[in-house]
């Protein structure tokens, strides 16, 4: 994608390609006739050009943006001018250069070596510290390129490496280079326009904020807002050419307010006040763009004719024309500024580029409107949404033939099932996620969602090979026999191996699922994520007869990580790696429970307890098991529990022995009564404590979506 600047006279041709979480992406596209385009949107029109699609291959020898072996590592500080220097000068190629900030080494590592699997290595670590990138290196010595960044921030109410990275990529954009951060990236932008201007004015606008707290806390407006939300209103600041705060100082709960103020903002943009807020037809011009021929010609079932629209507008730095309307807010900053945003504006300065015109000096808008460079959302193939791309399978290599690939160049999914922890599960599910490189940073095993100080590999209750392939009738059946499961386990002290049926199960599809792009039934589709089984004793080896859809509410943190009250649960990719693992390399014990046992009570010889008929009270059940299988899991042995359970704790934990196997698996789906069990009472009591992000509705058959 390529644009250039409106000024015949620039060098500074610009595109920048900016996703944010906008309030207006959500809503569906609307098409706007040109005679009803307000007058500014129609004259910037003309500066637009038509996408059209390249035939470029993604592969980096076609680019000729192969890197690897072609820069120099770098370890330091980049908030030092130098440091900054020397860090770009390191670590780009070709003026470009790749920069992700990650506070988890068990995330970058993953990151890192995803962008080494395609040929680029011209990348930079962001690390909270000089500790992490000393502790990547040591790990893992091709992690290269590592940075942190030590300016102080004010704001409260964002993270530090949020900040950091916001700090970071307008200050190597003004450099002179092309940046992707994350989902931002930037081309050939002039270090004094508006672009540049746009990603400075984040920690501008914090600042100067965090800095008159007690002025806006008086005019009942916030003194701080999520970064992204405060970057999507200085890209408004720089489409209507004046600065907003359009969702920062929005006050949803307020419906006089919201009214009152959408209302305003939409008769600036130049509409009617519909009683609706800004979509992204409002301030956008679409712009279609064919499917890059390198993308669409080898992805099987893919339309290669598709075209995508791309969401674009001329940008210019904005500017007060000296007045500050009450409608809008009245006066977004403090009449002077604090010495944190006086500093921030100081290094700008001091990184030698000229700055934009100032967007609160009236005489400076001339200058600021002359200059503008386009900005545009990323296409589909960068930038999919789950419902549609994340079930197609097309990041699934096993269900791909010789020289197929992907349509999608890029997976960035704002939303995935079950939360944003499955941003996660799905590189584990896709197979991108590199298990040794986990390994190295948790050499004890602890890998999974269920893995604890305590239990760093779980003990595990699985269904036997057989159970979880089977055609299950209904979503019904199968969500019965996987509760039974989850029940189960957490009565005995086990992480429950979650089974996933077949995508091709009648209800999910059937046979459309028996090729590519996958085609789930809309009802299932926005909570499942597809995987592909690897292994014989998982039920699959690989292709679509291994294809396996995890469903439904046990998708949510809550129901995989292992508390104290807890034991947890393992998805199907994290079961399969336990399989090889656990079982395969460090050749933990594994035992069948007795069919007859499962099947009804009168199989144990047991007459105790309240069971009604043949079926069990899942108390008894576990009971049973654990007598016959080396007594309770770790989850029943953890310190907490124990320490609370005073002499009949340690009963339970003389009960344990080393003749207890890592992996039950259960040969059939137990019979249950709808009895509670003790741990699920435990459960009950003290979820409370951790809702907010552990919270697993599905086991306890509430609502989950």
């Amino acid at each position: 994608m390529d644009a250039t600047a409106s000024n015949p006279q620039s060098r500074y041709p610009t595109v920048l390609a900016l996703v944010f979480a906008l309030f207006a992406l959500s809503r569906a596209f609307q098409q706007i006739p040109e005679n009803e385009l307000p007058q500014w949107r129609r004259n910037k029109a003309k500066l637009l050009p038509q996408l059209s699609g390249g035939d470029g291959a993604l592969p980096c020898e076609a680019s000729g943006m192969c890197s690897i072996g072609r820069v120099r590592p770098f370890q330091g500080d980049t908030f030092p001018l130098q440091g900054l220097r020397d860090c770009l000068h390191a670590r780009s190629f070709r003026r470009e250069v790749i920069l992700f900030a990650e506070s988890r080494l068990t995330v970058a590592f993953q990151v890192y070596h995803n962008l080494l699997s395609l040929g680029y290595a011209h990348i930079v670590l962001l690390a909270p510290g000089r500790e992490q990138c000393a502790r990547a290196a040591q790990l893992w010595p091709d992690v290269s390129g590592c940075a942190w960044y030590s300016q102080a921030f004010g704001p409260k109410c964002v993270g530090r490496g949020l900040l950091e990275r916001h700090a970071l990529l307008p200050r190597a954009v003004r450099l002179g280079y092309n940046v992707l951060m994350l989902d931002s990236y930037a081309q050939n932008a002039r270090p004094d326009g508006p672009a540049a201007y746009l990603m400075a004015e984040v920690i501008d606008r914090l600042e100067r904020w965090s800095e008159s707290d007690d002025a806006l806390t008086r005019r009942e407006l916030p003194s701080c807002c999520w970064e992204q939300m405060t970057m999507s209103d200085a890209l408004l600041s720089t489409v209507i050419g004046r600065p907003v705060a359009y969702g920062c100082w929005d006050k949803e709960h307020n419906e006089t307010y919201r009214l009152a103020w959408e209302g305003a903002h939409k008769r600036l943009f130049g509409y009617k006040d519909d009683g609706r807020g800004l979509g992204v037809w409002d301030y956008m011009a679409d712009r279609p763009a064919r499917w890059p021929a390198s993308l669409a010609a080898r992805a099987p079932g893919f339309d290669p004719a598709l075209t995508s629209p791309v969401w674009m507008q001329a940008i210019q730095v904005p500017n007060t024309q000296g007045v500050w309307p009450p409608e809008l807010g009245g006066q977004l900053y403090p009449a002077k500024r604090g010495p944190r945003a006086q500093a921030w504006i100081d290094l700008l300065k001091s990184d030698g580029p000229p700055l934009w015109p100032d967007p609160e000096d009236p005489h400076q808008a001339g200058a600021a409107a002359n200059v503008t460079e386009t900005f545009a959302f990323l296409p589909d193939w960068f930038s999919a949404a789950w419902g549609r791309d994340g079930v197609s399978g097309y990041w699934h290599p096993s269900l791909l033939g010789p020289n197929q690939s992907s349509p999608l160049a890029l997976a960035h999914f704002c939303t995935t099932p079950g939360g944003s922890h499955n941003k996660f599960t799905v590189r584990v599910a896709t197979g991108a996620m590199k298990w040794e490189l986990w390994n190295k940073l948790r050499p004890n095993g602890g890998v999974y969602f269920a893995s604890s100080a305590h239990a760093p590999v779980p003990d595990v209750l699985s269904y036997g090979p057989g159970v979880e392939e089977r055609e299950w009738s209904s979503y019904e059946e199968w969500d019965n026999a996987t509760k039974a499961l989850a029940r189960l386990a957490m009565e005995m002290g086990r992480a429950a191996a979650l089974p996933a049926p077949r995508c091709n199960v009648s209800w999910l599809g059937g046979g459309r699922n028996n090729k590519l792009p996958l085609d789930l039934e809309a009802l299932h589709r926005y909570w499942a994520i597809p995987t592909v089984r690897t292994g014989p004793a998982a039920g699959g080896v690989g292709g679509f007869d291994a294809l396996r859809c995890m469903l439904g509410g046990y998708l949510m943190l809550g129901c995989l990580a292992s508390r104290w009250y807890y034991a947890g649960g393992l998805l199907a990719p994290e079961y399969d790696h336990f399989l090889t693992y656990a079982v395969g390399q460090r050749g933990e014990p594994v035992a069948t429970a007795d069919a007859v046992l499962l099947r009804s009570r009168s199989g144990s010889g047991s007459t105790s307890g309240s069971g009604s008929g043949s079926a069990w009270d899942v108390e008894d059940l576990a009971r049973a098991l654990m007598a016959a299988h080396g007594g309770p899991g770790a989850g029943l042995l953890h310190p907490r529990l124990l320490e609370r359970g005073g002499g009949a704790a340690a009963a339970t934990a003389a009960a344990a022995n080393a003749s207890r196997p890592r992996l039950l698996l259960l040969p059939e789906v137990p019979l249950l009564t709808d009895k509670p069990g003790p741990r699920a009472v435990l459960y009950g009591e003290h979820e409370v404590e951790d809702f907010n992000k552990m919270s697993c509705p599905w086991i306890q058959n509430k609502p989950f979506s």
